[in-house]
C-alpha cells in the first residue's frame, strides 16, 4: 500500500464497489481525492495516521456516485430560482391540484410584477392523478397577467397558459410546425396548453435570460442539484453557443467542483466554429483539425465529448419516433401513432457523414 497516510476512511457499513471480482468491502480509505486503499477494515485502518478522520457509516450503504448520463446542466442555472413540479420523488406533484399550490407558493416566495414570467419545471401528465394533461383553463385564473410556462420533463417541450400564448403569438391559426406539436382544445384548433419539440423550442431558446455575472454566480447552487443525489459528473447534452461559453468561462474561473460533460447541439457548430477558428475556411458543418484537441479530455472539470444530433422527440411527451404504433393514441388522440423525425433522414445522414469525416 505505501507509505502514504489516508485523509479519510469510512468503514462500519456495506461499501459497494461495483467490481464484480470483490463487490463488498468493510472499508475504504482516501488520500488526495483518490483511492488508497479497499478491502478488510483492519487492512484499511493500516493506513490511517494522527491526523486521518474516520467516518463510522453506522450500517449505512456506501457506494460510488453516480454519472448523469443524459442531461441539461445549462437548465440547472435557472432551476434554481423556478417552481419545481415534477411528480412524486423528485417534487410534490401527483394532481393538477399540486401544480397550482406550487405555483401559488412559488409567486408568493418571489413576488412578480405583472407580465413578467412565471417558469416551472418537471410538468409530466404521466404523474396526475387526474388523467389528463394540464391545461391553460387550469392556469388562466390564478394567474390572468403573468406568462406561465411549466416544462416538460422531457425537456422537449411546456404547457402556456393564455398570457404565455398571447406574448409568444400562438393562436388557433398557428399551424403545427413540422416536427413539433400544439396540443388542441377538444373539437377546435384553439391551443390547449401544451407545445412539444419544433413548437417548443423556438419559444425555449427566445426566453429572457438573466445576465452573465448572475447565472456564473449560480454554478454552486446548480451542482448542489447534482451533488444531493449522487450525480459527481454532470451533462450538458445539447450546449448552445452561448451557453458553452458561459461554461467555459465558468471552468477557467474554478467554478467547477463537480465534472462536466458538454455536447454542443450539431446546429450550433458554424457559430461555434466561426467564434474559435474564424480564420477557418472549411464547410458548414466542417471542424477544424485543430477542434479535435478540444474533445475528449477534461480541462478544469469540463469535457466536450462529441456533437450532439438531435433526430426525435421523447418517449415521455410521445414525440420520439419509433419502429412500430404505440398501443395508445399520440398527443392529440391521434391512431396508430409512431411519432416522428424532427429533421428528415437524408438531412441527419449528411450531417452525420460531415461530422464523421472531420
Amino acid at each position: 500500500m505505501g507509505t502514504q497516510q489516508a485523509e479519510l476512511i469510512f468503514c462500519g457499513g456495506p461499501i459497494l464497489t461495483m467490481d464484480d471480482v470483490r463487490p463488498r468491502v468493510e472499508a475504504v480509505a482516501i488520500a488526495g481525492g483518490r483511492i488508497l486503499a479497499a478491502g478488510g477494515e483492519a487492512e484499511v485502518m493500516a493506513t490511517a495516521g494522527e491526523s486521518t478522520r474516520v467516518i463510522d457509516l453506522a450500517g449505512q450503504v456506501l457506494l460510488p456516485s453516480f454519472i448523469d448520463a443524459h442531461g441539461h446542466f445549462a437548465n440547472a442555472l435557472q432551476i434554481v430560482t423556478w417552481a419545481n413540479v415534477s411528480g412524486v420523488p423528485a417534487g410534490p406533484v401527483t394532481r393538477i391540484a399540486d401544480i397550482l399550490r406550487v405555483l401559488r407558493e412559488h409567486v408568493d416566495a418571489h413576488p412578480l410584477q405583472p407580465g413578467a414570467w412565471i417558469i416551472g419545471y418537471g410538468y409530466d401528465v404521466s404523474n396526475l392523478a387526474d388523467g389528463r394533461q394540464l391545461s391553460r383553463d387550469d392556469l388562466d385564473p390564478l394567474f390572468p397577467d403573468n406568462p406561465v410556462l411549466l416544462i416538460h420533463s422531457s425537456n422537449h417541450g411546456a404547457v402556456l397558459n393564455s398570457a404565455a400564448f398571447q406574448l409568444v403569438g400562438i393562436d388557433a391559426s398557428t399551424p403545427d410546425p413540422a416536427g413539433g406539436l400544439i396540443l388542441r382544445k377538444a373539437g377546435s384548433r384553439e391551443p390547449d396548453g401544451l407545445l412539444m419539440e419544433t413548437a417548443f423550442l423556438p419559444i425555449f431558446t427566445a426566453m429572457p435570460q438573466p445576465g452573465e455575472q448572475e447565472l456564473l454566480e449560480r454554478f454552486d447552487d446548480a451542482q448542489r442539484i447534482y451533488a444531493r443525489v449522487g450525480v459527481t459528473t454532470m451533462q450538458e447534452g445539447a450546449t448552445s453557443a452561448h451557453d458553452l461559453g458561459l461554461i467555459r468561462k465558468a471552468a477557467e474561473q474554478g467554478r467547477l467542483w463537480l465534472d462536466l460533460v458538454s455536447m454542443p447541439l450539431v446546429l450550433e457548430v458554424p457559430k461555434l466554429v466561426k467564434e474559435y477558428f474564424p480564420d477557418f475556411s472549411g464547410g458548414p458543418l466542417e471542424l477544424p483539425e485543430a477542434a479535435a484537441e478540444s474533445f475528449g479530455t477534461y480541462h478544469h472539470r469540463l469535457k466536450l465529448a462529441g456533437i450532439k444530433a438531435v433526430i426525435d422527440g421523447s418517449p415521455q411527451g410521445k414525440t420520439a419516433f419509433w419502429s412500430e404504433p404505440l398501443l395508445t393514441g399520440g398527443p392529440n388522440g391521434e391512431p396508430d401513432w409512431r411519432g416522428q423525425p424532427l429533421f428528415p433522414p437524408e438531412l441527419i445522414h449528411q450531417i452525420v457523414k460531415e461530422l464523421a469525416a472531420t
